[in-house]
């Protein structure tokens, strides 16, 4: 589907439990599984900034109840 690999996140437990405790990871730029959200973060922006340059604006879809 020649889509991108925008990150690979870690399968840590961290995730997880600093996620019940209200501190997620993906705040914490010090640690690699942090970092590998700020990077995923980074690439949707990227990638969401050359979709619009390159393509027309996304059609709204009207939704009608039967």
């Amino acid at each position: 589907m020649e889509t991108p690999l925008l990150a690979q996140i870690p399968l840590v437990q961290s995730i997880c439990e600093n996620g019940d405790k209200g501190t997620p990871v993906a705040l914490d730029a010090d640690t690699m599984t942090g970092q590998a959200f700020i990077n995923l973060a980074q690439a949707v922006v990227t990638v969401t900034n050359r979709r619009n340059k390159e393509q027309a604006p996304t059609k709204i879809v009207e939704v009608k109840k039967g």
